[in-house]
């Protein structure tokens, strides 16, 4: 349930800032860039386990929100599970 609740916002928080839509009653909120770490899978050919592949989603978040001057809306599924 929580990573369907997160991806459910994550669409309508999208949805909202793209085509001014979204599944609710009402949406307010700034301008945001959508980053997210949902859904990851290890690559074992390229030999990057899922420990690795989650590392470089966060860093590729943080690294964004470093160089960011706007507002940065993260969701993040089960980090370092």
């Amino acid at each position: 349930g929580k990573s369907t609740f997160l991806k459910t916002v994550a669409i309508n928080a999208i949805l909202a800032q793209t085509i001014h839509t979204c599944a609710a009653d009402a949406y307010r909120a700034p301008f945001f860039q959508v980053y997210s770490s949902m859904a990851l899978k290890d690559d074992i050919t390229s030999g990057e386990s899922y420990y690795i592949v989650e590392i470089k989603a966060l860093k590729r978040i943080l690294d964004a929100a470093a160089l960011r001057s706007g507002m940065i809306l993260c969701f993040v599924d089960e980090v370092l599970r």
